[in-house]
């Protein structure tokens, strides 16, 4: 706990200094994880927040444990709250803040309107929507999880496409950028 409590303080007044130094700057500090506190989440365990295996935690639990920390301050605006977003949502959100336009290779990733999809290592697809969040494990998945696992496979072949240099899937040399998700064209060949 000691080790929180001053990496936080240390954060803080690094904080101060970068907002004395530049006033209307647009800070963004983010973790990759929770603090450990203890050998693989035990202070979680014992406290009773998460349960002995990843497969028992529920939706809730999932919704818990990759949460990171995240804070945005804007110069002009002051703290921000930008709610629970993913990391790859994180440069548009930053474009936006600065006034520049989001490249459509950014804007092809937005997440569909009405959910949010956070995959997960061995507890499953968490999946966020204002009627509460809710999991999508292993094949075969019941209706509701049909729109967001394809959705995260398209984003996949899209992610690889891109990584490789192939850039079969999406034409980065037009003009028009993506609002909505999009269909992937799936084949090991170019679309003719």
């Amino acid at each position: 706990a000691n080790v929180i409590r001053y990496s936080t303080k240390e954060i803080m007044e690094h904080l101060k200094v970068l907002m004395e130094k530049d006033p209307n700057s647009l800070i963004v500090v983010l973790g990759d994880h929770l603090p450990a506190l203890g050998e693989n989440f035990s202070g979680y365990r014992e406290s009773g927040l998460f349960l002995e295996a990843k497969s028992q935690f529920s939706a809730g639990s999932v919704s818990k444990f990759v949460a990171t920390p995240l804070i945005l301050i804007d110069g002009k605006r002051g703290a921000q709250n930008i709610g629970t977003i993913a990391m790859f949502e994180l440069p548009a959100i930053i474009l936006d803040f600065i006034g520049l336009p989001v490249p459509k290779e950014l804007a092809i990733f937005s997440q569909p309107d009405g959910y949010k999809v956070r995959p997960t290592s061995g507890m499953g697809l968490l999946v966020m929507t204002q009627e509460g969040d809710f999991l999508c494990r292993d094949a075969p998945h019941s209706e509701r999880c049909i729109g967001p696992t394809t959705w995260l496979n398209d984003v996949d072949i899209l992610s690889k496409d891109a990584r490789v240099g192939h850039q079969y899937h999406f034409d980065t040399t037009s003009s028009n950028t993506y609002s909505q998700p999009l269909s992937v064209h799936r084949s090991d060949a170019p679309p003719k």
